[in-house]
C-alpha cells in the first residue's frame, strides 16, 4: 500500500485540493466537508466531523490500513475543507479574517463556511468535466436537520447572518438532484449528519445556499448512490474525538464488500449496501438504538472498489440482543483437518469498547463461535473463514448445514454454461418425482433449501465464485421459505452462498465442491414469536422468536379502540368515519403471553370485491371512489392515535387462486420514535415480495416479481381486483427499469387511468415521466401528475408518498410549495421502511 503524494501547489489549496492528478483520462474526484465548529449558532461543537473527514480522506489517499483501488478510475483530486471544534467558549471572528480552519497532515484547509465550500464544490465539478467517464464522490458531515421531510446540512457559518435564517443550509435532495444533472456518470454521495427535527420552517426549494447548480434534468446515463447516514427524523451517532458511527462503517464497507468477478474483486452498490448495513448495525447498543441506513441506487451499475485481500479475514462477532453484550463470554474454537476442535480464543464482551467484537482469522480455516451469558450459551457450528468477510451475529435464530448429498458421473467436457434448475414455477416443496437424469449438466450442483415453520415466497441466495477460478459472475436464486431451489454451475471450486430474508436478516455459508459433486446447504431461519405473527415475522416487523430484546419503554397500557375511516387527504384534515355499510368486522388476537406485547387485527370487509377497473380521465376524474376505495382505520393505543391503509380486496379473499389476507400488527412497545401499528399481508406468494419492496431492497423484489411471473411487471395487465400488486409491481419498475421509454409505460398509464380514486398510480406515472423529461413542457405535464395523485389522496404505499413530496418539490409556484410541504410533512411522521403507509395523528388528532 503506497499513499499518495499530497500537493504542494498554492492554487490547489486555494479550492482545498489536497491531492490532484492532472493526467488524461477517466479519474475519481472526491470532495470532502468535516464541520465541527459553529460559532454563529446554538449547535454544539463536534469533534467527530474532522475525524471522520480525515478518515475518509486517508482511505482514499493510502495513509489507512485500507485503500482505495479503482484501475478504471483511479484517483484524481481529493478536497478537504475542515473546522476543529472551539475549546473554552465559541470563536465570533469575521469571517473573511478566518478562512483558514485546520489542517490535514500538514496543509492548511479552508474553513467548511459557504463561500468556501462553494468555490470548492465548483473547483470540483470543473475537474469531473475533464473527462466524461469520471466518478464523484462527495463526503459531508456535520450537524443536520429535518423538516417537512427536507434535510439540509448545517455549514460552519449558519447563523452568521440572522436576517437569514437559511443561510447556509444545504437541501441534501437538491443537491443529489443537481449530482444527477451533471455529466458524470458515476457519483457516490455520503451525508453523515443527523436528520433530527427542526422547526425553522425548512421547505423544498426554500432551504437558503445551494452547493452545486442544476445542469438540467436528471440524466439518463448517470449511476448514483446516494446514502444518508440515518433515517428522516434521526440522529445520527458520533464519538468523541473519532469517526462517526457511518464514517466507519463506510470505510469498512468499501473494502469489505467485494464480489468475485473474472477472477478479480469488485465492490459494487447493491452488496455494498448491504454490508454498510451490516457494519453500522454492529454499533448498536440496543435493538431499538440500532442506526438504520436511508438513501438509494439508481441508474448504471457502478464500480466502487477494486480491493485486495490477505490472507487473514476480518471477521466481526456480535450479538442479536446488544442489550446482554457485556455479560457475555465469547469463545471462538478452531477445528482442524481431523474435526478436532481447540479453544482458540476467550474474550469478556465487557471490556471492549464497542459492543461486537473484530478479530481477523486465518482464510480457510474452520472456526466455531458462542457466547455464553448466565447460564445460557448461544453458538453456531464451525464453518469456513472466506474473503472478504464474516458476520457472526449469535442468536439470530439462523442456522444451516453443508452435506454432500452424491457424486452424479462426472459430465463430458469443461466448457459448460451456468444453467439454473428450478423444481417449478409455483415452487413446490417438494422435489419427489423429478426425473434428475433430464436435468442440465454441469460441473457443480448446489441444492438450497430454507426450513420455516409455514410456507411462503421470497428468500433470495446468491451464490458468489471465490478462489482464483473465472465463471461468470453471480448467481441469484428465488427460493421459498420452507422450499428448496437448486443451481447448475459450471466450474468447481469454492463459493459464497448469501441467503437474504425478507426481513432485512443476511447469512452466508462457504461451499467447496469437486467436479461433479451435488451439495446440499439447509438455513434454518428460527421462527416467529407466535404463529398468528407469521406474516409480520417475515416483513421485519416481527423479530424472531428468542431475539426480542428488552422492550425498551414500558408497554402501552389500556384497550384498543378501532375504527374504519374514510380515506385520508391532505385537503381536508378531519378523519371521518366510514359508513355502516361499508364498515367491516374487526377481530383483534392477542398475544396472551409475557407483557401482552403484540395484537393482531384482521378485518371482515363488507365490500367485494373492493376494486374494480373504471377508467377515466388521467387528471381530474370526480373523487366519488370510481373504482373503490381502500380500507383505512384509525387505531388508540396509550394515549396515541395512528392511521394506516389496510390492504384488503374485499370480503372474498382469493382472487385467481392467490391468497391475499390483510392484517394490521399492534406493537404495545414498538420503541423510541417507533409507530405502534404496521399493515402486512398474509400470502403465501406476495408477502416476500412486499416486504423486500418496503426495504427499498428493489433488486432483490425485482428478482422475486421476476421469477414469479417469468416477466418482470406482468401483474400490470393480469389482476382486475389486486391494484396493490400492480402498484407494487410499478414502484419496483419505477425504481429499476431504463430512464428512457419503456412498452411498460404504457401499463403505468393504464394503472392510473384504470383507478380514478387511487393516488399512486399517477405519482409512479409523474416518476416515470419527470425521469426522462426533456423539455420545460415535459417537466410541466410531470407535475400535472404528481398535482393529480396530491388531490387524490393520501398514498397507499410509502415510496410513493416519498417520491410525491419529492416530485411537487419541483414545483416553482406558491400552490405546488405548500402540497410539496403537505406531502413531506406527513411522509416525516411515516415509517418509511414499511410497506404501506401509517402514521401518527397531532395531539389535536388530525392528519
Amino acid at each position: 500500500m503506497t499513499a499518495k503524494t499530497l500537493s504542494t501547489d498554492p492554487e490547489d489549496h486555494a479550492a482545498g485540493v489536497v491531492f490532484h492528478d492532472p493526467a488524461d483520462g477517466p479519474h475519481t474526484h472526491v470532495l470532502i466537508l468535516g464541520v465541527g465548529s459553529y460559532p454563529w449558532s446554538d449547535f454544539a461543537e463536534l469533534t467527530s466531523p474532522p475525524a471522520s473527514a480525515r478518515a475518509v480522506a486517508d482511505w482514499f489517499l493510502g495513509f489507512g490500513q485500507t485503500e482505495f483501488i479503482n484501475p478504471q478510475r483511479p484517483l484524481g483530486s481529493v478536497a478537504v475543507l475542515l473546522s476543529e471544534p472551539v475549546t473554552g467558549g465559541k470563536a465570533k471572528a469575521d469571517r473573511s479574517s478566518a478562512r483558514i480552519g485546520a489542517s490535514y497532515r500538514g496543509i492548511e484547509t479552508l474553513r467548511p463556511n459557504y463561500a468556501n465550500a462553494r468555490i470548492a464544490t465548483e473547483a470540483w465539478r470543473n475537474r469531473l468535466k475533464a473527462n466524461s467517464q469520471n466518478m464523484a464522490v462527495v463526503y459531508l458531515c456535520g450537524h443536520g436537520l429535518s423538516e417537512n421531510g427536507v434535510t439540509a446540512f448545517v455549514l460552519e457559518d449558519h447563523g452568521f447572518d440572522k436576517d437569514k435564517p437559511f443561510s447556509s443550509l444545504v437541501d441534501l435532495n437538491d443537491l443529489t438532484k443537481a449530482a444527477a444533472s451533471l455529466a458524470v456518470p458515476a457519483q457516490l454521495l455520503f451525508f453523515d449528519c443527523c436528520r433530527s427535527d427542526a422547526s425553522l420552517g425548512l421547505q423544498s426549494g426554500l432551504v437558503g445556499d445551494r452547493l452545486l447548480d442544476h445542469a438540467g434534468p436528471r440524466r439518463a446515463d448517470v449511476g448514483q448512490v446516494a446514502q444518508y447516514a440515518t433515517l428522516l427524523a434521526k440522529e445520527a451517532g458520533g464519538r468523541t474525538g473519532q469517526t462517526s458511527l457511518f464514517a466507519a462503517s463506510l470505510i469498512n464497507a468499501l473494502d469489505l464488500a467485494g464480489s468475485k468477478e473474472t477472477g478479480r474483486w469488485v465492490v459494487r452498490a447493491g452488496r455494498f449496501r448491504d454490508v454498510l448495513g451490516d457494519c453500522l448495525a454492529l454499533y448498536g447498543r440496543s435493538i431499538d438504538e440500532i442506526q438504520d441506513l436511508d438513501g438509494a441506487i439508481s441508474g448504471k451499475r457502478i464500480d466502487l472498489n477494486f480491493p485486495r485481500y490477505s490472507d487473514e479475514v476480518r471477521t466481526f462477532v456480535s450479538l442479536a440482543d446488544p442489550e446482554r453484550w457485556n455479560k457475555a463470554r465469547i469463545t471462538l474454537t478452531r477445528v482442524d483437518s481431523e474435526g478436532k476442535k481447540t479453544e482458540f480464543r476467550t474474550i469478556e464482551a465487557a471490556g471492549l469498547a464497542e459492543p461486537f467484537y473484530d478479530c481477523p482469522l486465518p482464510a480457510g480455516a474452520l472456526f466455531g463461535f458462542s457466547a455464553a451469558i448466565d447460564t445460557e450459551e448461544l453458538a453456531v457450528e464451525p464453518f469456513e473463514i472466506e474473503a472478504p468477510a464474516i458476520f457472526v451475529r449469535l442468536g439470530d435464530g439462523f442456522g444451516s448445514t453443508v452435506s454432500v448429498v452424491d457424486t452424479p458421473v462426472q459430465p463430458d467436457g469443461r466448457n459448460v454454461s451456468l444453467q439454473r434448475w428450478e423444481p417449478s414455477t409455483t415452487f413446490s416443496k417438494s422435489l419427489a418425482g423429478k426425473d434428475d437424469s433430464r436435468e442440465p449438466h454441469g460441473a457443480v450442483r448446489i441444492d438450497i433449501e430454507i426450513h420455516a415453520p409455514m410456507f411462503a415466497q421470497g428468500a433470495v441466495a446468491t451464490i458468489d465464485p471465490l478462489g482464483e477460478m473465472s465463471p461468470p459472475a453471480s448467481e441469484n436464486l428465488v427460493i421459498a421459505l420452507g422450499g428448496r431451489s437448486s443451481a447448475i454451475l459450471p466450474m468447481p471450486g469454492r463459493y459464497r452462498v448469501t441467503l437474504a430474508l425478507p426481513d432485512g436478516r443476511r447469512t452466508e455459508r462457504i461451499v467447496t465442491s469437486k467436479w461433479g459433486e451435488r451439495q446440499k446447504i439447509v438455513f434454518d431461519i428460527g421462527n416467529s414469536p407466535r404463529e398468528f405473527l407469521y406474516p409480520a415475522f417475515l416483513a421485519g416487523i416481527v423479530r424472531p422468536k428468542g431475539t426480542q430484546g428488552g422492550l425498551g419503554i414500558k408497554a402501552a397500557d389500556g384497550p384498543l379502540t378501532i375504527r374504519a375511516v374514510r380515506p385520508p387527504s391532505f385537503s381536508s384534515r378531519k378523519l371521518d368515519q366510514v359508513s355502516e355499510k361499508a364498515r367491516p368486522k374487526i377481530h383483534v388476537r392477542q398475544d396472551e403471553l409475557g407483557q401482552i406485547r403484540y395484537g393482531l387485527v384482521e378485518f371482515e370487509d363488507p365490500l367485494a370485491p373492493r376494486f374494480r377497473r373504471e377508467p377515466a380521465s388521467l387528471i381530474g376524474a370526480p373523487l366519488d371512489h370510481a373504482g373503490g376505495s381502500p380500507l383505512w382505520v384509525e387505531v388508540r393505543v396509550g394515549g396515541l392515535t395512528e392511521v394506516c391503509v389496510v390492504p384488503s380486496l374485499g370480503g372474498i379473499a382469493k382472487y385467481g387462486g392467490r391468497n391475499w389476507r390483510a392484517q394490521v400488527v399492534i406493537d404495545r412497545a414498538p420503541g423510541r420514535d417507533r409507530l405502534h401499528m404496521s399493515s402486512v399481508v398474509d400470502s403465501p406468494e406476495w408477502s416476500g415480495l412486499l416486504a423486500f419492496l418496503g426495504r427499498r431492497d428493489f433488486d432483490r423484489a425485482s428478482q422475486v416479481l421476476q421469477h414469479m411471473r417469468q416477466s418482470p411487471f406482468g401483474e400490470f395487465l393480469g389482476d382486475a381486483h389486486n391494484p396493490f400488486l400492480q402498484i407494487g409491481a410499478a414502484l419496483i419498475f419505477a425504481a429499476t427499469g431504463p430512464v428512457t421509454h419503456h412498452p411498460l409505460d404504457m401499463a403505468v398509464e393504464k394503472l392510473a387511468v384504470d383507478y380514478p380514486s387511487l393516488p399512486d398510480g399517477p405519482i409512479i406515472l409523474a416518476r416515470r415521466r419527470w425521469a426522462r423529461a426533456q423539455s420545460a413542457g415535459d417537466r410541466t405535464d410531470a407535475l400535472a401528475l404528481f398535482r393529480e395523485g396530491f388531490r387524490r389522496g393520501v398514498p397507499m404505499f410509502t415510496l410513493a408518498l416519498d417520491w410525491l413530496g419529492q416530485g411537487l418539490s419541483e414545483s416553482e409556484d406558491c400552490e405546488g410549495a405548500a402540497a410539496a410541504a403537505a406531502a413531506k410533512e406527513l411522509a416525516w411522521r411515516v415509517d418509511l421502511t414499511r410497506c404501506f403507509t401509517c402514521f401518527r395523528l397531532d395531539t389535536q388528532g388530525e392528519a
